[in-house]
């Protein structure tokens, strides 16, 4: 701190100090980069090496996790037989994954617009598990069936055809 060297000095402070703000600044990113989510669960959607050495947009979703003790599943009904189906009903449904276990459901939600799933109009119905099981997974895919009232077979064989021919005569 000689009389000549003070201009060096105070050039000196203040790059310490300039190095101090950059360490604070990394600190603060580093903490932000922290990845958390709100619920827990397990990831289901994501891959972490995709992200490496990329930058990502404030917001941006990098995974998606999944709580496993409550599952809902979305089905895929026709649009021939939506109308047979209503909130509250019971049902099951069986993954291809163990498809000799059954699990319960109830209709919690019927999505009103049709979308186009392969080539075919249906209405996403979202039900409630009643059970949840250790083998179960986001994203499986399998068979279930709704609970409606009884009808005779003969007409539940004959209703694709009497409908078909109804919409082609216009009966």
């Amino acid at each position: 701190m000689r009389d000549e060297e003070t201009v060096r000095a105070q050039i000196a402070r203040q790059e310490a100090r300039k190095a101090e703000a950059s360490i604070h600044l990394i600190e603060g990113r580093i903490r932000q980069a922290s990845i958390r989510s709100l619920v827990s669960g397990t990831v289901v959607e994501g891959d972490l090496e995709r992200h490496i050495g990329r930058r990502v947009q404030l917001g941006e979703p990098l995974f998606h996790v999944a709580p496993l003790d409550w599952l809902r599943a979305e089905l895929l009904v026709s649009e021939d037989q939506i109308a047979d189906v209503q909130i509250a009903q019971d049902g099951q449904l069986a993954a291809l994954g163990e498809p000799d276990k059954h699990v319960a459901f109830v209709v919690e939600r019927i999505n009103p617009v049709a979308e186009v799933v392969e080539q075919r109009n249906v209405f996403k119905v979202r039900v409630r598990l009643k059970q949840v099981r250790q083998w179960m997974r986001p994203g499986m895919t399998g068979v279930a069936k709704i609970e409606i009232d009884r009808r005779p077979y003969v007409y539940i064989w004959t209703r694709r055809l009497v409908n078909w021919l109804r919409m082609k005569l216009w009966l």
